[in-house]
Protein backbone atom coordinates (compact mmCIF):
# COMPACT_ATOMS: atom_id res chain seq x y z
CA UNK A 1 0.00 0.00 0.00
CA UNK A 2 2.63 2.05 0.91
CA UNK A 3 4.19 2.13 -2.84
CA UNK A 4 1.06 2.33 -4.01
CA UNK A 5 0.45 5.83 -2.32
CA UNK A 6 3.92 6.91 -3.12
CA UNK A 7 3.14 6.24 -6.48
CA UNK A 8 -0.38 7.59 -7.10
CA UNK A 9 1.47 10.65 -5.28
CA UNK A 10 4.10 10.89 -7.25
CA UNK A 11 1.20 10.87 -10.47
CA UNK A 12 -1.10 13.79 -8.90
CA UNK A 13 1.88 15.85 -8.97
CA UNK A 14 2.70 15.47 -12.50
CA UNK A 15 -0.39 16.07 -12.97
CA UNK A 16 -0.74 19.30 -10.99
CA UNK A 17 1.83 20.48 -12.57
CA UNK A 18 0.74 20.63 -16.18
CA UNK A 19 -0.68 24.17 -17.29
CA UNK A 20 -3.81 22.15 -18.42
CA UNK A 21 -4.50 21.23 -14.47
CA UNK A 22 -4.32 24.38 -13.43
CA UNK A 23 -6.40 26.32 -16.86
CA UNK A 24 -9.16 24.09 -15.75
CA UNK A 25 -9.18 24.42 -12.13
CA UNK A 26 -9.19 28.38 -12.69
CA UNK A 27 -11.97 28.12 -15.03
CA UNK A 28 -14.49 25.87 -12.91
CA UNK A 29 -13.34 28.48 -10.28
CA UNK A 30 -14.16 31.96 -12.21
CA UNK A 31 -16.82 30.49 -14.78
CA UNK A 32 -19.75 30.65 -12.16
CA UNK A 33 -19.05 33.96 -10.84
CA UNK A 34 -19.35 35.16 -13.99
CA UNK A 35 -22.08 33.50 -15.27
CA UNK A 36 -24.29 34.76 -12.12
CA UNK A 37 -22.94 38.70 -12.87
CA UNK A 38 -24.26 37.99 -16.51
CA UNK A 39 -27.26 36.67 -14.72
CA UNK A 40 -28.14 38.77 -12.52
CA UNK A 41 -27.23 41.61 -14.41
CA UNK A 42 -29.66 40.42 -17.33
CA UNK A 43 -32.35 39.45 -14.72
CA UNK A 44 -32.24 43.13 -12.63
CA UNK A 45 -32.76 44.81 -16.35
CA UNK A 46 -35.59 42.83 -17.59
CA UNK A 47 -37.21 41.38 -14.90
CA UNK A 48 -36.79 38.31 -16.61
CA UNK A 49 -35.26 34.72 -14.97
CA UNK A 50 -33.45 33.25 -18.44
CA UNK A 51 -33.54 30.22 -17.21
CA UNK A 52 -31.74 30.08 -14.11
CA UNK A 53 -34.44 29.93 -11.77
CA UNK A 54 -31.87 30.16 -8.93
CA UNK A 55 -30.74 26.84 -9.74
CA UNK A 56 -27.05 28.14 -10.28
CA UNK A 57 -25.24 25.30 -9.31
CA UNK A 58 -27.37 23.00 -11.05
CA UNK A 59 -26.80 24.70 -14.03
CA UNK A 60 -23.23 24.92 -13.94
CA UNK A 61 -23.08 21.44 -13.26
CA UNK A 62 -25.19 20.47 -16.48
CA UNK A 63 -22.78 22.70 -18.53
CA UNK A 64 -19.58 21.05 -17.59
CA UNK A 65 -20.54 17.62 -17.73
CA UNK A 66 -22.10 17.44 -21.14
CA UNK A 67 -18.55 19.98 -22.73
CA UNK A 68 -15.95 20.67 -20.59
CA UNK A 69 -15.24 18.10 -17.82
CA UNK A 70 -15.51 15.33 -20.01
CA UNK A 71 -12.51 16.89 -23.09
CA UNK A 72 -10.58 18.06 -19.88
CA UNK A 73 -10.23 14.49 -18.45
CA UNK A 74 -9.89 12.23 -21.70
CA UNK A 75 -6.54 14.47 -22.33
CA UNK A 76 -5.53 14.20 -19.01
CA UNK A 77 -5.43 10.43 -19.10
CA UNK A 78 -3.95 10.83 -22.78
CA UNK A 79 -1.39 13.07 -21.49
CA UNK A 80 -1.02 10.24 -18.35
CA UNK A 81 -0.13 7.08 -20.52
CA UNK A 82 0.22 8.29 -24.46
CA UNK A 83 1.74 11.32 -23.98
CA UNK A 84 4.23 9.69 -21.30
CA UNK A 85 4.85 6.86 -23.43
CA UNK A 86 5.77 9.14 -26.53
CA UNK A 87 8.01 11.12 -24.76
CA UNK A 88 9.62 8.24 -22.90
CA UNK A 89 9.22 8.83 -19.08
CA UNK A 90 6.60 6.07 -18.78
CA UNK A 91 9.60 3.71 -18.94
CA UNK A 92 11.54 5.38 -16.29
CA UNK A 93 7.92 5.26 -13.81
CA UNK A 94 8.13 1.06 -14.70
CA UNK A 95 11.63 1.45 -13.39
CA UNK A 96 10.74 1.78 -9.94
CA UNK A 97 10.19 -1.40 -7.05
CA UNK A 98 6.14 -1.26 -8.36
CA UNK A 99 4.19 -3.43 -10.38
CA UNK A 100 2.40 -2.72 -13.27
CA UNK A 101 -0.48 -3.28 -12.09
CA UNK A 102 0.39 -0.84 -9.45
CA UNK A 103 1.72 1.77 -11.44
CA UNK A 104 -1.38 1.59 -13.57
CA UNK A 105 -3.82 1.92 -10.14
CA UNK A 106 -1.56 4.56 -9.23
CA UNK A 107 -2.44 6.89 -12.80
CA UNK A 108 -5.90 5.80 -11.98
CA UNK A 109 -6.33 7.14 -8.76
CA UNK A 110 -4.48 10.33 -9.46
CA UNK A 111 -7.02 11.25 -11.95
CA UNK A 112 -9.78 10.46 -9.60
CA UNK A 113 -8.33 12.97 -7.51
CA UNK A 114 -8.34 15.46 -9.60
CA UNK A 115 -11.61 15.01 -10.77
CA UNK A 116 -13.06 15.19 -7.21
CA UNK A 117 -11.12 18.49 -6.55
CA UNK A 118 -12.50 20.29 -9.94
CA UNK A 119 -16.57 18.55 -8.97
CA UNK A 120 -15.27 20.20 -5.16
CA UNK A 121 -13.84 23.35 -6.90
CA UNK A 122 -16.74 23.73 -9.47
CA UNK A 123 -19.64 23.35 -6.91
CA UNK A 124 -17.85 25.51 -3.69
CA UNK A 125 -17.80 28.39 -6.66
CA UNK A 126 -21.09 28.01 -8.18
CA UNK A 127 -22.89 27.50 -4.50
CA UNK A 128 -21.33 30.91 -3.44
CA UNK A 129 -21.80 32.85 -6.23
CA UNK A 130 -25.78 31.95 -6.35
CA UNK A 131 -25.58 33.24 -2.28
CA UNK A 132 -23.75 36.41 -3.56
CA UNK A 133 -26.10 37.46 -6.08
CA UNK A 134 -29.55 38.80 -6.01
CA UNK A 135 -32.16 37.03 -7.53
CA UNK A 136 -30.11 33.82 -7.73
CA UNK A 137 -31.42 31.97 -4.72
CA UNK A 138 -30.74 28.63 -3.96
CA UNK A 139 -33.65 26.79 -4.83
CA UNK A 140 -33.62 23.36 -2.74
CA UNK A 141 -30.71 24.51 -0.77
CA UNK A 142 -26.96 23.47 -0.68
CA UNK A 143 -27.54 19.94 0.22
CA UNK A 144 -29.35 19.12 -2.73
CA UNK A 145 -26.64 20.82 -4.67
CA UNK A 146 -24.27 18.26 -3.43
CA UNK A 147 -26.19 15.54 -3.42
CA UNK A 148 -26.18 16.39 -7.81
CA UNK A 149 -22.19 16.96 -7.62
CA UNK A 150 -21.79 13.46 -5.36
CA UNK A 151 -24.16 11.81 -8.23
CA UNK A 152 -21.89 12.96 -11.15
CA UNK A 153 -18.26 11.65 -9.74
CA UNK A 154 -18.82 7.67 -10.01
CA UNK A 155 -20.24 8.63 -13.88
CA UNK A 156 -17.64 11.34 -14.55
CA UNK A 157 -14.98 8.63 -13.19
CA UNK A 158 -16.71 6.11 -15.72
CA UNK A 159 -15.42 8.51 -18.24
CA UNK A 160 -11.89 8.98 -17.62
CA UNK A 161 -11.73 5.54 -17.41
CA UNK A 162 -13.36 5.11 -21.22
CA UNK A 163 -10.47 7.37 -21.96
CA UNK A 164 -7.58 5.50 -20.27
CA UNK A 165 -8.89 2.27 -22.41
CA UNK A 166 -8.70 4.42 -25.68
CA UNK A 167 -5.02 5.41 -24.26
CA UNK A 168 -3.91 1.57 -24.71
CA UNK A 169 -5.41 1.72 -27.84
CA UNK A 170 -3.89 4.46 -29.15
CA UNK A 171 0.13 5.71 -29.53
CA UNK A 172 -0.58 9.46 -30.09
CA UNK A 173 -2.86 11.93 -27.85
CA UNK A 174 -4.48 12.99 -31.39
CA UNK A 175 -5.57 10.01 -31.95
CA UNK A 176 -7.10 9.50 -28.14
CA UNK A 177 -8.92 12.60 -28.45
CA UNK A 178 -10.57 12.06 -31.83
CA UNK A 179 -11.80 8.20 -30.58
CA UNK A 180 -12.92 9.78 -27.38
CA UNK A 181 -14.89 12.26 -29.47
CA UNK A 182 -16.11 10.08 -31.92
CA UNK A 183 -17.30 7.79 -29.08
CA UNK A 184 -18.93 10.36 -27.13
CA UNK A 185 -20.66 11.67 -30.00
CA UNK A 186 -22.13 7.93 -30.97
CA UNK A 187 -23.24 8.02 -27.26
CA UNK A 188 -24.93 10.96 -27.04
CA UNK A 189 -26.43 10.60 -30.81
CA UNK A 190 -27.93 6.81 -30.31
CA UNK A 191 -30.43 7.63 -27.82
CA UNK A 192 -31.71 9.89 -30.59
CA UNK A 193 -32.61 7.23 -32.56
CA UNK A 194 -33.18 4.41 -30.13
CA UNK A 195 -34.22 6.17 -26.92
CA UNK A 196 -34.27 2.87 -24.75
CA UNK A 197 -30.51 3.08 -24.99
CA UNK A 198 -30.63 5.75 -22.92
CA UNK A 199 -30.57 3.77 -20.25
CA UNK A 200 -27.14 2.17 -21.10
CA UNK A 201 -25.50 4.97 -22.26
CA UNK A 202 -22.80 5.96 -19.00
CA UNK A 203 -23.13 9.97 -20.82
CA UNK A 204 -26.94 9.86 -19.65
CA UNK A 205 -26.06 9.58 -15.71
CA UNK A 206 -22.94 12.46 -15.94
CA UNK A 207 -25.35 15.03 -15.41
CA UNK A 208 -26.49 14.31 -11.71
CA UNK A 209 -28.53 17.67 -11.80
CA UNK A 210 -30.79 16.58 -14.30
CA UNK A 211 -31.83 13.45 -12.74
CA UNK A 212 -32.57 15.88 -9.77
CA UNK A 213 -34.83 17.79 -11.50
CA UNK A 214 -36.81 14.54 -12.40
CA UNK A 215 -39.11 13.06 -9.76
CA UNK A 216 -36.58 13.67 -7.03
CA UNK A 217 -34.00 11.25 -5.61
CA UNK A 218 -35.81 7.86 -5.41
CA UNK A 219 -34.29 3.94 -4.91
CA UNK A 220 -34.52 3.42 -8.52
CA UNK A 221 -32.51 6.80 -9.73
CA UNK A 222 -29.99 6.28 -7.25
CA UNK A 223 -29.39 2.36 -8.62
CA UNK A 224 -29.56 3.40 -11.88
CA UNK A 225 -27.11 6.29 -11.35
CA UNK A 226 -24.99 3.78 -9.29
CA UNK A 227 -24.97 0.14 -11.10
CA UNK A 228 -24.48 1.30 -14.97
CA UNK A 229 -21.69 3.74 -14.61
CA UNK A 230 -20.24 0.95 -11.81
CA UNK A 231 -20.34 -1.43 -14.25
CA UNK A 232 -18.78 0.72 -17.04
CA UNK A 233 -16.04 1.61 -14.48
CA UNK A 234 -15.36 -2.70 -13.43
CA UNK A 235 -15.22 -3.35 -17.37
CA UNK A 236 -13.09 -0.45 -18.50
CA UNK A 237 -10.72 -0.38 -15.74
CA UNK A 238 -9.97 -3.93 -16.03
CA UNK A 239 -9.49 -4.24 -19.81
CA UNK A 240 -7.28 -0.79 -19.56
CA UNK A 241 -5.24 -2.86 -17.01
CA UNK A 242 -4.90 -5.82 -19.00
CA UNK A 243 -3.43 -4.02 -22.34
CA UNK A 244 -1.37 -1.53 -20.02
CA UNK A 245 0.50 -4.65 -18.52
CA UNK A 246 0.67 -6.58 -22.47
CA UNK A 247 1.86 -3.37 -23.99
CA UNK A 248 5.28 -3.71 -24.27
CA UNK A 249 5.91 0.01 -24.73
Amino acid sequence: MHKLYAAARNEGEKLWKRRRTKAHLLLSLLLPPVIALCFSWLNGRTGLPFGLSGNLPLTVLSLFTFLFLPLFLASAAADSFTGEAASGTLKLTLLRPITRSKAFAAKVLALAACLTLHLAVLWASSVLSALAMPGLEMTGGWVDSLTAYTASWLPMLAVVLLAVLLSQLFQSGTAVMTGFVLLYAAFRAAPLFYPSLSAWSVFSYANGAALLRGNGWSTETFAGALVVPLSYCIMAYTAGMVRFERNPL
